[in-house]
């Protein structure tokens, strides 16, 4: 994810044609939004652990369905200008689109997973989420804290996008399109609650 890319922005600006060039050229990943490369930061364990255990729940929930979920390596075009995001988990289902005939950027996810972390839980919130349902294809977009069992359910209702709050173990998130069910306890097993209100120190 971009670190502090709500802060003072960089001068220089790249069109969609050099960002993609410079970002496969480089080692580490890059998201394109207004023009501007934000390099991503690492995550911390809880934060993989809730990616992991979403794209496994979506894989045996879909798979019979046609559709195939993608890690965070998989990059999204919201349109084929950009921008363009990494988003933890993604899911397409059918016929897979993607830009310029290479399959590295996908044009049609169903489905997209962001797992929120303090550092970039804003700009989540605030831009990718709008940004992600521009897109045609998507029916849902889930917005999960990685520091308590909360997702925010964001789905598609022909034009009007709707919106509530699944929290707690005990509860069900239900998507209506693609249709499957996933359970809180699934999505956040293994995720150490006390660690992320208190780091380890490094010894």
């Amino acid at each position: 994810m971009p670190s502090s890319v709500l802060a003072k922005k960089p001068r220089k600006r790249f069109t969609p044609e050099e960002y993609i060039r410079l970002e496969r050229a480089a080692l580490e990943k890059s998201e394109y939004y207004e023009g501007e490369i934000f390099a991503m930061a690492g995550a911390q364990e809880n934060h993989n652990v809730v990616a992991l255990n979403f794209a496994a729940l979506l894989l045996a929930a879909l798979r019979k369905q046609g559709c195939q979920p993608f890690t965070s390596d998989m990059k999204i075009a919201i349109t084929p200008q950009g921008p363009f995001f990494y988003p933890d988990v993604s899911v397409a289902c059918g016929e897979r689109k993607f830009l310029r005939g290479r399959r590295d950027i996908l044009l049609n996810p169903v489905i997209i997973v962001e797992v929120l972390s303090k550092s970039t839980q804003r700009y989540d919130r605030e831009i990718k989420l709008q940004e992600y349902q521009r897109i045609s294809s998507v029916d849902a977009v889930l917005l999960a804290s990685s520091d308590r069992p909360a997702v925010d359910v964001h789905t598609r209702a022909g034009r009007v996008w709707k919106h509530h709050n699944v929290s707690g173990l005990d509860k069900l998130i239900e998507l209506p399109s693609p249709k499957c069910v996933l359970a809180l306890a699934d999505i956040y097993e293994g995720v150490d609650f006390a660690g992320a209100a208190q780091p380890k120190a490094i010894r």
